[in-house]
């Protein structure tokens, strides 16, 4: 991995990375300088449900998704767009804690779910949310969740 702040070819390199953990969970459009939150409206009120997100838009995120994180180092949500509907299916394999996982068409969810370790859910979706179990607690089938910037 190459530190930030370092050329490819400099010789800069380390086995984990140089930022601390708090920061690693930090969602990718931080780096840009824009803020990305995952927010819910029920109808009545509109909140935000995780401060930071992990966007797993590269075929390598999405297969590792959450397995082997330190559940202590992970905060906010993983948000998985797929760019098109279709039958997703999630797992916890290796992933070591609980999780909440919602599944939303055009921002609608369509299906709200906790899986503990070991196991697998199914659901129809263009993006799918994985946040630490409870957190999805209050989000029902037709609320709105979305990522704002």
């Amino acid at each position: 991995m190459v530190v930030p702040g370092s050329s490819p070819g400099d010789g800069v390199s380390r086995s984990r990375p140089a930022t601390p953990p708090a920061e690693r969970n930090r969602d990718v459009d931080a780096r840009r300088g824009t803020i990305v939150r995952v927010r819910h409206d029920d109808g009545d009120r509109v909140r935000t449900i995780a401060a930071t997100v992990t966007v797993a838009d590269s075929i390598l995120a999405r297969a590792r998704g959450l397995m082997l994180r330190d559940p202590d180092a992970f905060e906010g949500a993983m948000a998985f767009p797929f760019g098109g509907v279709g039958r997703r299916g999630i797992h916890t394999a290796l992933v070591r804690f609980p999780i909440d996982i919602v599944w939303t068409t055009d921002d609608e969810v369509d299906r709200v779910t906790t899986l503990s370790p070991w196991r697998v859910g199914f659901g129809r979706a263009d993006t799918v949310y994985e946040f630490h179990a409870g957190t999805a607690e209050g989000i029902e089938t037709g609320d709105r969740v979305w990522i704002e910037k």
